[in-house]
């Protein structure tokens, strides 16, 4: 095994974060064991982060949602569509799809109408239509209806546009869904009631 593999050897699922203090696991399973190592982000109930990053994350692969009912339903796990920065955009597309499978898109935190561009809902941030981590024909323009934006989480597209992962489309379309742990507003616990 090479000290940081892309999919993770089945026997960090059987160690468990209790053992991410041991070299030898904390090599193998650097996902899981960056992931515990980021308080509020509970491997044990389906988050993630990626690898030097102090972000956490949930993809939400259990049913297709639209656009609101992803935002809605992230919101009732006291998370956010995510705000995914565009320096670990592309790493966070083939995290989602070698490490989860995923086989559609994934509704992240940006949306738009006919007459404006893009924005982060989070913090009104646009994502420029000239950002070069479009995909090819992105972003949709839509005449009538809202879109949302999503990662481009399919084996196909990570092979045919490995480096331009952002996607938009109507909103009322479903997808998988990324939540993110927002910590500036309150403590993990406080979100889940705990």
């Amino acid at each position: 095994m090479c000290s940081t593999p892309a999919i993770e050897p089945p026997l960090c699922s059987v160690f468990g974060t209790s053992r991410c203090q041991e070299d030898l696991v904390k090599e193998q399973c650097p996902t899981m064991c960056g992931a515990a190592a980021i308080v509020g982000c509970p491997v044990s109930q389906g988050f993630f982060n990626l690898p030097g990053k102090n972000k956490c994350y949930k993809h939400l692969h259990d049913k297709f949602r639209t656009g609101d009912e992803a935002r809605s339903t992230c919101k009732s796990e006291g998370l956010e569509l995510a705000r995914v920065e565009d320096g670990i955009a592309i790493a966070l597309r083939k995290y989602i799809t070698q490490n989860i499978k995923s086989d559609s898109g994934t509704f992240i935190g940006g949306r738009g109408d006919w007459t404006s561009t893009v924005r982060w809902e989070r913090d009104q941030v646009p994502v420029e239509t000239n950002n070069p981590l479009w995909a090819p024909g992105n972003p949709a323009g839509y005449t009538s209806r809202d879109h949302c934006m999503f990662l481009k989480t399919w084996g196909l597209d990570l092979l045919a546009n490995p480096d331009r992962p952002y996607g938009s489309y109507d909103c009322s379309h479903s997808f998988y869904a990324l939540c993110e742990v927002v910590r500036e507003r309150t403590t993990f616990d406080e979100r889940i009631g705990g």
